[in-house]
């Protein structure tokens, strides 16, 4: 198991070269359970995007912190008027707004909102649930990629296990084959006999080939969710060992799923930011507060010119705005609703979705146990055909009856294994037993 953990990191890391390229013949990399997961999760090409997730909704806490700081504009402005009131020229200089009226001004403004009814600080809380939403999310979507890779490992494993039935229901024809030759050869059999040997053969063979065109097709899917390319890299799964049966009782699973479940967290993040957008659409209702302050040098047209500092207060009344604004609150209040009886829908899935996984646990657990019972059975059988096949006391139809019946034994057993493996892995994962894989939640922006 050690050897193959090595050679399953050595692969993915020889296949990248240095300069980008890869290798161009085919790594046949084998992989355990854990490190398949632990490669789905660094795969590049679902890592980078769930980075640029988590940065974008950073980014908007940001905007929503430099809401906080003063406004400071560096003006540069001249304006001038001949008559009246009607300004008959005006420029501004460098996208710098602001004049004295005959006058060239260079200076400072400086603004700052002491009150708005506390819009940007639920702008602020708004945005921070958002993140947490979206890293929430990610983990979400880190779970389901982690449930497809263990998918993927098993169906994989399922047709390596297929191929290796066939391959023993070959070996059993071609043994069949010499058999009859040899009987063929004293005069026991006819050569008819050895005719339906060969076409058991030909079968079998045929069954084979099919099979390992599956099993190809499932490698290259596998390496895909890994993040190596399926023309380089041709990964095969070692079989897990023997897991001790799940003994928690379905309503514990059901428990610890619904307590691990990030979509739900991410859910109720999202129901906390669009609460705190409503306190911010509450707030256009609010008069709000600003001081500010001006300051540098006037330059008039007598070639006189001198400092200037300007210090101002503000109040702004919003008028005219309740309806307005009590549409947007009453759209926001159905915006939120949806999210909770979201929260609630997502819960309940989970509950049926562990609920049905359980049972179907259970009875594949109980088919594997009967399906390797019939696998020696058929196996005892086939080895009796064939001994009393070569004696001369079987017949044909007994070996081919006996091959085929050892051949759907193990298939059985295959399609068994996969099932049962898989429901037990998906509630492991549903219930946080892989979450230690899961890569540390994106670090929070700085308060």
């Amino acid at each position: 198991m050690t050897t193959a953990c090595l050679v399953g990191g050595a692969a993915l890391a020889a296949q990248q070269q240095p300069n980008g390229a890869t290798t161009a013949r085919p790594s046949n990399a084998t992989f355990t359970l854990t490190q398949a997961l632990r490669a789905s999760l660094a795969n590049p090409r679902t890592s980078t995007t769930w980075q640029l997730t988590t940065d974008a909704s950073a980014s908007h806490i940001n905007v929503s912190r430099a809401a906080f700081l003063p406004v400071v504009t560096g003006v540069l402005g001249v304006s001038a008027v001949s008559s009246g009131n009607v300004t008959l020229f005006s420029s501004e200089v460098g996208g710098f707004a602001g004049f004295a009226r005959g006058h060239t001004r260079a200076g400072v403004d400086v603004e700052y909102p002491v009150y708005d009814g506390g819009k940007r600080l639920a702008q602020l809380h708004s945005d921070t649930a958002a993140y947490r939403s979206a890293v929430d999310g990610v983990r979400t979507d880190q779970v389901s990629a982690l449930m497809n890779t263990l998918i993927a490992f098993y169906t994989t494993l399922q047709n390596q296990r297929l191929v290796a039935s066939s391959g023993a229901a070959v070996a059993a024809a071609r043994q069949h084959l010499v058999d009859a030759q040899a009987r063929l050869q004293v005069g026991l059999v006819a050569k008819g006999e050895v005719l339906t040997a060969q076409s058991a053969l030909s079968q079998a063979i045929a069954v084979e080939e099919a099979r390992n065109g599956l099993l190809s097709a499932s490698r290259a899917h596998l390496a895909n969710l890994l993040g190596g390319d399926p023309a380089t890299l041709v990964p095969k799964v070692s079989d897990p060992a023997e897991e001790l049966p799940i003994t928690d009782s379905r309503d514990k699973l059901v428990a610890e799923a619904m307590a691990f479940d990030p979509q739900k967290q991410a859910i109720y993040d999202q129901r906390a930011s669009a609460r705190y957008q409503l306190s911010t659409i509450r707030a256009d209702l609010s008069p709000v507060v600003s001081i500010g302050a001006s300051f540098g040098y006037l330059f008039a047209t007598n070639n006189n010119f001198g400092p200037y500092v300007v210090a101002s207060a503000d109040l702004g009344i919003p008028l005219f705005e309740q309806e307005n604004v009590h549409a947007r609150e009453r759209e926001q209040l159905d915006a939120v609703h949806k999210l909770s009886v979201a929260a609630e829908q997502d819960q309940a899935d989970l509950k049926e979705q562990v609920e049905t996984i359980y049972s179907n646990y259970v009875s594949g657990a109980a088919a594997v146990v009967a399906d390797r019972d019939s696998v020696m059975a058929a196996r005892e059988a086939l080895r009796l055909a064939q001994e009393q096949y070569q004696v001369g006391k079987g017949t044909q139809t007994s070996v081919l009856d006996a091959i085929h019946l050892l051949a759907t034994a193990q298939d059985n057993l295959a399609l068994e294994l996969t099932a049962r493996d898989i429901a037990e892995q998906t509630l492991n994962t549903l219930t946080g037993g892989y979450a230690d894989l899961l890569p540390a939640p994106v670090l929070k922006p700085k308060k």
